[in-house]
């Protein structure tokens, strides 16, 4: 049996992956713990313990290195890899303040021009959504998704990142 201290160590041992691969295993991996955390008797102490440090010391410095914005030259593994990134934020660091205001910001940018897929990307559209969402003060942010999925001219992609994003 491996204590959760000894799991956490393991998995803070990928720091600076490159490999989307490996991030796709490991996301798959963080979102089951953060699951399975969150049913321990110990929960909320354990769970707190696990997030802030998964956040501080392993995702937070990767999404730093690969950024939010693809390099024209970049492969489609590492658009893969900012993804995943992405969705993990979503989950651990949607309350750390350089990802909110990083995320608002490309949210409303998007919303000035949604169709134009280089102010957001569709592969990170959910992310940044449950992002703005999860720190919206008011529901304007709730309802401007709403309108915009419902309009006729919204492709299949975009709605459905609205739609997994408002739950």
């Amino acid at each position: 049996s491996l204590a959760p201290v000894d799991l956490i160590r393991l998995l803070l041992a990928f720091r600076g992956e490159a490999s989307a691969h490996v991030w796709e295993a490991l996301a798959g991996v963080l979102v089951a713990l953060h699951r399975a955390m969150s049913f321990v008797s110990s929960g909320p102490q354990l769970l707190h313990a696990f997030e802030a440090s998964i956040a501080k010391e392993l995702i937070r410095p990767t999404l730093s290195a690969c950024g939010w914005s693809p390099a024209p030259d970049e492969d489609d593994l590492a658009k893969q890899r900012r993804a995943l990134l992405l969705a993990l934020a979503a989950r651990f660091l949607h309350s750390d303040d350089a990802v909110v205001h990083e995320a608002s910001r490309r949210f409303v940018s998007w919303l000035a021009v949604p169709g134009d897929s280089k102010v957001l990307p569709d592969d990170l559209k959910a992310s940044v959504f449950k992002i703005v969402l999860a720190n919206a003060k008011k529901s304007g942010a709730y309802r401007r998704l709403r309108r915009h999925a419902r309009r006729a001219d919204t492709p299949q992609a975009v709605r459905l990142s609205i739609y997994s994003s408002l739950g």
